[in-house]
C-alpha cells in the first residue's frame, strides 16, 4: 500500500521516481505530482516577481491551484516536446506568438472518481438519454459535468484575432453546406492562429423572433435525412472543422471558407464513435467553444 503523508498525497521514495506517469501505469491523479506541487509554492512565495510555468508532460492536469494563483503570470503546456523543445525559448520571450489548441479536454480532479472501468464517449448502453441527468458521459462532446478546467481546442495568443462578416448557405451537394468568415489581426504582433468551428444542437425549429438569433445568417438543409426525435440531444457540440491559417500579419484580414457534411455516415461533421444520424432541428455555429452563436443551420 502507497504511504500518505500531509493532506493525504503519497509520499515519494524518490522525488524524481516517475511514478506519476508513464506507460503500463495508471495515474492515480490528475494533480502535479507532491513534490512539484511543493517547488512551485516555494517558488512562488519567496519572489514578487510573477512565474511563468513550463509544463512538460503527456496528460492532461489539473493545475487549477496555478490557474488561480496570482502569483503564477503564465503556463505554458509543452507536452512531451521532443525536437519542438527548441520553440519553448521562442515562445517564452516573444519572437513566436503561440497558436497551439489543446486536443483534449483538462478535467478538475474531481473526474478521477468517475468509474474508470468504462470510457467510452457514452458510458451506458442506454443512449440516447445515457448522459443526462446522470451526467456521466465523457470528452467535450458530451461532458454535461462541472466546468472543466481548460475545453478542448483553448488556446491563447498574443494578439487579438476577430472574427466577423458570417455568412452561411445550403452547399451544392446534397446534406452539405458552407460556412463562411473573415479572420483579421487586431493586435500588433504576426502570429498563426487556429480557428475552431463547433456545431450545437438547440432543438426544434422555431419562429422567427423580432431580434436575437433572427438576426444570425441562417441556412435551411432540406432532405438532409435527419431524424425526428425529442427536443434535446445528449451531444453537447461537435466539432466540424478547422484551418489553420499562417502568418497573419497585424490589421491583416483573410476570408476562410469551412464545407460542413451534414448527414449520416462516417463523413457527417455529426459522426464519430457510433453517433446515430443527426436529429431534424436547429443547430447554432460557433468559432471556438466559448464563443457565441454566429450562424444557424435547420436540418429538415
Amino acid at each position: 500500500m502507497q504511504r500518505t503523508g500531509r493532506n493525504n498525497e503519497p509520499v515519494e521514495k524518490d522525488p524524481y521516481a516517475p511514478y506519476a506517469e508513464g506507460e503500463k501505469l495508471d495515474r492515480l491523479s490528475l494533480r502535479l505530482p507532491p513534490y512539484q506541487r511543493r517547488l512551485w509554492q516555494a517558488l512562488a512565495s519567496r519572489t514578487t516577481t510573477p512565474l511563468v510555468v513550463v509544463l512538460v508532460h503527456g496528460g492532461p492536469l489539473d493545475v487549477s491551484d496555478m490557474h488561480g494563483s496570482s502569483r503564477v503570470g503564465a503556463v505554458l503546456t509543452a507536452w512531451y516536446p521532443g525536437q519542438g523543445a527548441a520553440t519553448i525559448p521562442s515562445i517564452l520571450f516573444g519572437q513566436v506568438s503561440p497558436s497551439g489548441r489543446l486536443p483534449v479536454t483538462w478535467y478538475r480532479e474531481s473526474y478521477t472518481k468517475l468509474a474508470m472501468t468504462d470510457m467510452r464517449m457514452m458510458a451506458s448502453a442506454g443512449y440516447p438519454g445515457a448522459c443526462l441527468p446522470a451526467r456521466l458521459c465523457r470528452t467535450y462532446r458530451y461532458w454535461w459535468g462541472p466546468k472543466p478546467l481548460y475545453r478542448f481546442g483553448h488556446g491563447l495568443s498574443y494578439t487579438t484575432f476577430q472574427h466577423s462578416n458570417v455568412s452561411v448557405a445550403a452547399g451544392a451537394a446534397p446534406n452539405t453546406a458552407a460556412a463562411e468568415v473573415t479572420l483579421s489581426n487586431r493586435g500588433g504582433v504576426a502570429a498563426d492562429h487556429v480557428l475552431l468551428l463547433f456545431l450545437t444542437y438547440t432543438g426544434a425549429p422555431r419562429a422567427a423572433a423580432a431580434g436575437g438569433a433572427a438576426r444570425l445568417p441562417r441556412a435551411a438543409i432540406p432532405g438532409s435525412g435527419c431524424i425526428n426525435k425529442t427536443s434535446r440531444s445528449d451531444l453537447v457540440q461537435a466539432l466540424a472543422g478547422y484551418q489553420r491559417v499562417a502568418a497573419l500579419a497585424p490589421g491583416e484580414s483573410r476570408r476562410l471558407r469551412f464545407g460542413l457534411a451534414l448527414g449520416g455516415g462516417s463523413s457527417s461533421a455529426w459522426a464519430g464513435f457510433g453517433d446515430p444520424t443527426p436529429p431534424c432541428g436547429e443547430y447554432s455555429l460557433r468559432f471556438g467553444t466559448t464563443k457565441p452563436p454566429v450562424a444557424t443551420l435547420e436540418l429538415a
